[in-house]
């Protein structure tokens, strides 16, 4: 057998398997768990459900219901990545600020990349670079207003 051929076939395969990256596959992980969690959603403002203008639910709460605000989504983003073996050091919280409504807004930060919100997965630079959100800070998932008990599925 011809060892130059040889050596092309294996750099070849190799090259091709190095390509499928390991963005890729958190970025294809992080679209099937928005998937999931977008299943039959409907977004709803707190004061619709819960009247009240701030309630964080549990992720229980809105895999129940199917319906919840921007935090909600992203209580329930992260408890399906944590039960499905994700460590929570590669989830966040992303803030952010809607500069014409000035509206807030939460999103899940995945492996501090990939946001995942109710209308896609984005790169967090490419977020960053849409003039109509400004980025407010990041914050680990669990925080008093989010204990861990809020990610029990």
């Amino acid at each position: 057998m011809n060892y130059i051929k040889l050596f092309v076939a294996v750099f070849t395969i190799t090259f091709l398997v190095g390509c499928v990256s390991e963005n890729t596959i958190s970025k294809g992980y992080a679209r099937n768990i928005n998937t999931v969690a977008l299943e039959g959603f409907v977004y709803t403002q707190d004061t619709l459900k819960w009247n009240t203008n701030d309630y964080w639910q549990t992720a229980k709460e809105t895999e129940k219901s199917h319906t919840g605000d921007c935090e909600d989504l992203a209580i329930y983003q992260a408890a399906l990545m944590l039960k499905d073996g994700t460590d929570v050091s590669n989830l966040k919280f992303a803030y952010f600020r809607n500069v014409l409504t000035q509206e807030y807004h939460l999103v899940l930060l995945y492996k501090g990349r990939w946001l995942l919100d109710e209308k896609g997965v984005y790169d967090n630079s490419e977020f960053l670079g849409n003039t109509l959100f400004k980025k407010l800070g990041e914050a680990n998932i669990y925080t008093k207003r989010s204990p861990e008990s809020y990610f029990e599925l």
